[in-house]
């Protein structure tokens, strides 16, 4: 249910920013935290039963939490080399940041399983 209230209030709030302050910058809305916040609870307690589904869910979650700290690296890295002008350029990103995230992912997950690192596992 607090998925749902907080669905409406992000539609609102996002209506209201577009059509009434004529906003043309995306950004985090504020609605948007609680919104995600219900939606990880809903998706937390669903139950997994094949190990492959839950590695897959340990990936998806850390690429999440990766995610907007690779997009501004990557942008920023692109805009430094003067790519951002290229019609291709946000194709380019999208691709950059889906394998870095996915990259790190793989490669935090496995080094969390070594017993010296075993406290990334809260992080996931």
């Amino acid at each position: 249910m607090g998925f749902v209230i907080s669905f409406i209030l992000l539609a609102g709030e996002s209506l209201i920013g577009v059509f009434i302050i004529k906003t043309d910058w995306t950004f985090l809305w504020i609605f948007a935290m609680p919104m995600i916040y219900f939606l990880m609870q809903c998706i937390l307690r669903i139950k997994l039963e094949n190990r492959r589904y839950w590695y897959i869910r340990k990936i998806s979650t850390m690429a999440y939490v990766l995610q907007y700290v690779v997009i501004v690296v990557c942008y920023d890295i692109l805009k430094t080399l003067n790519i951002l002008s290229f019609w291709y350029s946000n194709i380019l990103l999208f691709l950059c940041v889906a394998m870095i995230d996915l990259m790190f992912s793989y490669f935090f997950i496995r080094l969390s399983e070594k017993k010296e690192f075993g406290f990334l596992k809260s992080v996931y």
